[in-house]
């Protein structure tokens, strides 16, 4: 047993490192030993579903719960997996059980809140994170969730004073780097912004939230990016049928417009509209390569693992 406890931790700490095919690899060696330990299950599905694993996460998950229905960490990661599967009711029951299991548990009421934050149940979230730090004044971890929260429901004062607090007891938690980096965005504070997602990423390399602030940072540094990378996130937002659509009602309407303008006479102004769409394609063309080299320079201090 005190292999399977050493090996447990060593896939924890790959984990918050953001190495999850090494935390795979612990936890699947910690369960060989240990076949029946609900924690181990539980962690496995974790890391499964940080890698998009969602099917192979939820059996994990699900395992768990056999083993020991008791347990609010696997309800937890149950929770998780489900959100990751937008299964918002199932994973809202789970939630639940976990507090009323260990209602006096900092770490279970911070990890349901987180839960319900990423359901955008941000009232739900509040709550458990309010109680979660009358528990742990001075865990970070809460502190930034209720600053993502705040700065989600647009009490952008409140959420910098959160992030301010978080990174005054642990100025490398990168969730609170990121939340810091956002504020300084919106108010127009680019540069700093940028220090601070590269910050986070230096600590854990394949943060999500941190690798989107630095999009967003070349989104708001160069104008012609910016455009293309807005009009990117506008046109495939959602499904890709609807992007389709629309692609192919901008080439219908530009080629009516161009047939009504002729046959008013205006044939420079079809001309122009003609340019236009010829340099939308371009554009279009051009944009995603030159966003992926300005990213890949950003980014060449920072050990991305190759599959995220």
């Amino acid at each position: 047993m005190e292999d399977v406890e050493r090996l447990l931790q060593r896939g924890r700490e790959h984990f918050a490192r953001g190495s999850h095919a090494l935390a795979v690899e612990s936890f699947r060696q910690a369960l060989t030993e240990d076949p029946d330990n609900s924690e181990g299950h539980a962690l496995l599905a974790l890391t499964l579903h940080a890698l998009r694993r969602l099917a192979a996460a939820e059996v994990e998950a699900g395992r768990a719960l056999m083993l020991d229905p008791e347990s609010a960490f696997a309800h937890l990661a149950m929770a998780r997996v489900l959100v990751g599967a937008r299964r918002f009711d199932a994973a809202r029951r789970h939630s639940e059980t976990a507090v009323e299991l260990e209602h006096d548990s900092g770490f279970v009421l911070t990890t349901a809140a987180s839960v319900r934050f990423a359901m955008s149940e941000y009232e739900a979230a509040h709550a458990w994170a309010a109680r979660a730090r009358e528990l742990e004044p001075e865990d970070a971890a809460v502190l930034s969730l209720l600053g993502s929260i705040a700065y989600a429901r647009g009490d952008y004062a409140s959420a910098g004073q959160y992030a301010l607090s978080a990174l005054t007891l642990e100025p490398d938690n990168v969730d609170a780097l990121v939340l810091e980096g956002l504020l300084l965005l919106r108010s127009g504070a680019v540069a700093e912004a940028r220090e601070h997602a590269l910050a986070a990423l230096r600590e854990e390399p394949n943060d999500r939230d941190a690798l989107a602030l630095l999009v967003a940072v070349k989104a708001r540094s160069s104008l012609a990016l910016g455009l293309w990378w807005r009009l990117n996130t506008f046109l495939w937002r959602g499904k890709t049928s609807r992007a389709i659509v629309l692609l192919i009602g901008m080439f219908l309407t530009t080629n009516a417009t161009r047939m009504l303008l002729d046959d008013y006479g205006l044939h420079r102004a079809s001309e122009l509209v003609g340019y236009c769409w010829l340099a939308l394609c371009i554009y279009s063309w051009v944009g995603p390569a030159r966003f992926q080299a300005a990213l890949e320079k950003e980014l060449a201090p920072v050990h991305l693992d190759p599959r995220f």
